[in-house]
């Protein structure tokens, strides 16, 4: 094993069982010579109270939220040009200028 790589004595993270995530990750070596996942956790993660644990966990479920909303965004963006709308009319609709929302959807724009 490389100098500094983690050794830990837990099986394979599952990729069915949903452990898996898009974050980032460790791939470390088991005692038995294995490879799994390791979700990489900041060390200032590690030392929050109690308080501060759930600020963070509504932080958090906040921005996957944010992510399902943009995504769904995107597609009625991408909906609204197929169906013949403006730049400037889209950009409107979401605050934006005719260059703002052209500049920001516009290389997914199916023509």
């Amino acid at each position: 094993m490389k100098p500094g790589k983690k050794s830990w004595t837990q099986e394979p993270i599952s990729p069915e069982l949903g452990a898996l995530n898009d974050g980032p990750v460790d791939v470390v070596r088991g005692e038995a010579g294995a490879a799994f996942f390791a979700p990489v956790t900041p060390g200032a993660v590690r030392r929050l109270s109690s308080s501060q644990q759930d600020r963070l966990a509504e932080l958090q479920d906040h921005a996957l939220q944010l992510e399902h909303f943009q995504a769904h965004l995107d597609d009625l963006v991408l909906e609204a040009r197929s169906a013949g709308l403006s730049w400037a009319v889209i950009g409107w609709s979401v605050g934006l200028t005719a260059e703002g929302a052209r500049g920001r959807w516009g290389e997914r724009d199916t023509p």
